[in-house]
């Protein structure tokens, strides 16, 4: 009998997001609220009411204003209770009376999934099972509380799984495959488990089939005491490490979705009965001590983490590793690496989702040539609009609006069944197509991970057209047992073209699926400046071959990144097109080391690009410094001219961190500008060297100028977030000059002399700050300022006609143009309003002016705002 399913999806979704200050300022409505002026067009809005209204006072307000109010319904809520949406225009919204609170129904990105009429399986949610078998299920995304967007269904848009097949996949299989999921863990007792699903360690487990309690022994000698069903390597404490409790879901929704019961009459069907989980934690939420935010960023305990768990796997002889982590090259370390490698050289399967960002820039663990990299696909047969894609991605499988298994002691927010959630993600399209990696090891227990990517590779089936891409398809079971014989460049690593002037080589490895006879290949550019001196080359047959092809880049002007074409004249496939995006760098080359007096010559390593202000786009020029703690040494190349350039400045222990090369002085020359630090007595300050292009002084007489600062407290130039350049008058002309976040004090020039309203000016907090260069004693210094002072705020408050009882708030500056940083204006993020119920506005600081700019949108992403903006293109 199945299960009646109520309240499944939540068919209408409202976020309480932001009251957008869009194409104009705030006046006062007739309930004191702030609304902005103009736009008369009909939208939805949230209103809360300051205490719940009777039927008959909203009958009133209805037929009085003519508006129609629509409640939400939850019980035992009072705020619920005095929330309703509202279609009007703003000007008469904001004349409701007794309103706490109005908010704008934004676009938000929530997932919905219409059932299909069709049970593919016993189980009571296999209807919503739209990855396996896409029928008449109607995928949509909510729009508005009101509107939505139905994915157009396409043919071949799923697994191509049924009942049958899988049966019959399975009826061939000669023995159960192993899959390792390295996630956040697994509900070992959720109800959709089947009690032999994970894969144990038997040796270590009680006589119950669970893990120990307390001290246990290591009886298989593995250092892994009492590791029965896996492992938490986010844990210390070997005690509780074999307890893989998973707080977040992410774990069990993948290993739900790769092997939860079949036919048990409730819940979902998971891709095989064949398939063994290994659950392998290596992150869970905080308050679990295991993960925080260092993990996180830095990425050191989290990948020695993940290497652990890779290595783990293999020795535990599993078939397939599946992770849903990544992370980008700036913390790629070689203990990851070689755990890859000791994992390949084992015969395992490695999978990786492609990452979230809607990028085509690669990310490790996905960018290594031995793991198998996945994204998304929609409904519609498009790759999803969140999924990374790129050469380096191999297949995609479906990701949007996928159903699976949840811990029921994690609340769940799109689905109405405890147990159970719908999320979106390459997260989940990841475990599918490990999955049926798992399925063609099971069938072929002696197949190398080799084997088994020709074998996915003959199963695909190309994607709905469109101006993002990846490297093969969709895998389908449909196509079950087709091998691929194909020649296909692989696209792996940092993808990256290595200049030396204006030329470099481009290394293309080329994987041969099979095919014993040669192939002709055409490479090409699809960026301008960027020309491919050799473009036709042939293949013997070989699987191992590399092609060195070399490329020329007209200017340095152009773009960072080219798009490299290569076509695959296949006799048995036809002509096949794989297109990939490469960044482009400049290498120092063994000639052009460089050479300071008295010290030895520099390693590449130790030379530093000097990028451009404001594009940051590499420059000719390298520098070099050297020091102890009497000098520091700066020397430049211009690798374009070879030309070297030398300065010595005296003073106390200095390091030189970044430099900039700009326009320091508005004489249409470029300058540097050189950051770094030196030790005083009453302990570090920052130093500023602003020299011309041949390290002469721009201040005559002045090396470097120091930073002077009360209570900002040590401003450390390289933790900027943020950074934009403004244009100042100053004692020795004008002088662009950098506005940046930070956290500190207010400096004294700044402080409010209202002793009412002031605040204390060693409270440290957010800010923005920028330097005044004035004179001292005929030399420059650096004053450090604050931009968002009380002067700042009393000037938008008057600006805005805003109440005292509103905070007026500097948010964050947006990256800044060319012909903005000619102009010295930046432009700002404001928002006023009290707690989270807030106007935004773009607006211009243009040499202390501030000018109302337009935006068409903005919503929330993870509690930030992301603001899409109609400011003049960049010129870069």
């Amino acid at each position: 009998m199945r299960l009646q399913k109520k309240n499944i999806l939540n068919s209408t979704f409202v976020a309480s997001v932001i009251l957008l200050g869009a194409f104009g300022f705030a006046v006062e409505g007739d309930n004191g609220l702030s609304v902005p002026l103009s736009e008369s067009e009909t939208q939805t809005w949230v209103v809360l009411f300051k205490k719940n209204p009777s039927a008959e006072r909203l009958k009133g307000i209805s037929n009085s204003l003519g508006l129609s109010f629509d409640p939400f319904i939850a019980k035992d809520s009072d705020y619920f209770s005095r929330l309703f949406s509202v279609v009007g225009d703003r000007s008469t919204v904001s004349k409701i009376p007794g309103l706490e609170s109005i908010e704008k129904s934004h676009e938000v990105a929530l997932m919905a999934v219409q059932p299909s009429k069709k049970f593919p399986t016993e189980d009571s949610f296999s209807d919503y099972q739209w990855a396996l078998d896409l029928n008449d299920q109607k995928v949509s995304r909510d729009v508005t509380n009101i509107l939505s967007r139905t994915f157009d269904n396409r043919a071949e848009s799923d697994l191509g799984w049924s009942k049958k097949r899988i049966e019959t996949i399975e009826g061939k299989m000669e023995r159960d495959a192993v899959v390792a999921v390295i996630d956040s863990g697994a509900t070992i007792d959720h109800e959709d488990f089947a009690s032999d699903v994970f894969f144990k360690n038997e040796i270590e487990c009680e006589e119950n089939g669970k893990p120990p309690i307390g001290d246990a022994e290591d009886k298989d000698g593995n250092k892994y005491a009492g590791d029965c069903l896996g492992w938490n390597f986010t844990s210390s404490n070997p005690n509780t490490a074999r307890n893989v409790v998973d707080r977040i879901g992410h774990g069990t929704f993948v290993s739900g979705l790769l092997a939860a019961d079949r036919d048990n009459h409730q819940g979902i069907a998971g891709l095989s009965k064949r398939i063994k989980i290994l659950p392998l934690q290596v992150y869970t939420d905080r308050r679990d001590g295991g993960r925080d935010d260092s993990d996180i960023q830095v990425g050191k305990s989290l990948t020695d983490k993940v290497a652990k768990a890779v290595t783990y796997a293999a020795d535990r002889g599993v078939d397939v590793i599946t992770m849903s982590i990544g992370w980008p090259n700036v913390i790629e370390t070689r203990h990851v690496r070689e755990a890859f490698d000791y994992a390949s050289r084992k015969g395992v399967i490695l999978v990786a989702a492609s990452g979230n960002n809607d990028m085509p820039f690669p990310i490790f663990p996905c960018a290594y040539e031995n793991v198998i990299c996945v994204g998304s696909n929609s409904p519609n047969g498009e790759i999803a609009e969140f999924s990374n894609h790129g050469g380096h991605v191999d297949f995609v499988a479906p990701g949007d609006s996928i159903l699976s298994l949840y811990p029921t002691l994690v609340q769940q927010k799109s689905f109405g069944s405890t147990g159970y959630e719908v999320k979106s993600g390459t997260s989940f399209s990841a475990p599918y197509v490990a999955g049926i990696a798992a399925l063609l090891r099971g069938t072929h227990p002696n197949w190398t991970s080799f084997n088994v990517k020709r074998a996915l590779v003959g199963m695909t089936v190309d994607l709905a057209p469109s101006k993002r891409w990846v490297q093969y398809g969709l895998p389908r079971l449909t196509n079950w047992g087709k091998l691929s014989d194909r020649v296909a460049p692989l696209f792996k690593g940092r993808n990256e073209i290595r200049l030396i002037g204006n030329q470099g080589k481009l290394r293309l490895p080329l994987e041969n699926f099979g095919l014993k006879s040669g192939v002709n290949l055409k490479v090409k550019s699809g960026s301008e400046g960027v020309r491919v001196l050799n473009d036709s080359y042939s293949t013997n047959g070989r699987s191992d071959q590399v092609l060195s092809v070399p490329i020329e880049v007209s200017s340095l002007e152009v773009e960072s990144t080219a798009v490299i074409l290569v076509e695959v004249a296949d006799p048995s496939e036809g002509t096949k097109t794989y297109k990939n995006v490469f960044q482009i760098v400049r290498v120092v080359a063994k000639k052009d080391l460089i050479q300071i007096a008295n010290w030895p010559s520099v390693v590449p390593d130790e030379i530093s690009p000097v990028p451009e202000i404001p594009t940051s786009q590499a420059t000719p020029f390298l520098f070099v410094t050297r020091g102890d703690k009497e000098r520091v040494v700066i020397q430049t190349i211009n690798t374009s001219t070879d030309e070297i350039a030398t300065i010595e400045i005296k003073g106390n222990q200095r390091s030189i961190k970044t430099a900039y090369f700009l326009d320091l002085n508005y004489d249409g020359k470029k300058d540097f500008l050189f950051v770094g630090d030196q030790l005083r007595e009453k302990g570090r300050e920052v130093v500023y060297a602003l020299l011309n292009q041949d390290l002469t002084p721009i201040f005559e007489g002045s090396e470097s100028v120091v930073l002077q600062y009360e209570n900002g407290g040590f401003i450390d130039p390289n933790r900027y977030s943020s950074l934009a350049w403004i244009k100042l008058d100053s004692p020795f002309g004008p002088t662009a000059v950098p506005v940046f976040d930070n956290r500190g004090g207010t400096p004294k020039s700044d402080v409010d002399p209202d002793f009412v309203d002031r605040v204390d000016p060693r409270v440290t907090g957010p800010h923005f700050y920028y330097f005044e260069l004035a004179a001292e004693l005929g030399k420059p210094v650096y004053k450090l300022r604050l931009l968002d002072n009380y002067l700042f705020t009393e000037n938008l408050k008057a600006k805005f006609n805003n109440r005292l009882r509103s905070e007026v708030r500097l948010e964050y500056n947006f990256p800044q143009s060319i012909a903005q940083f000619r102009k010295g204006s930046v432009s700002l993020f404001i928002s006023k309003g009290k707690r989270d119920v807030r106007d935004y506005f773009v607006a211009e600081l243009n040499a202390g002016n501030i000018e109302e700019r337009d935006f068409e949108w903005a919503q929330w992403n993870n509690n930030s705002i992301l603001a899409h903006l109609k400011l003049t293109k960049p010129s870069w």
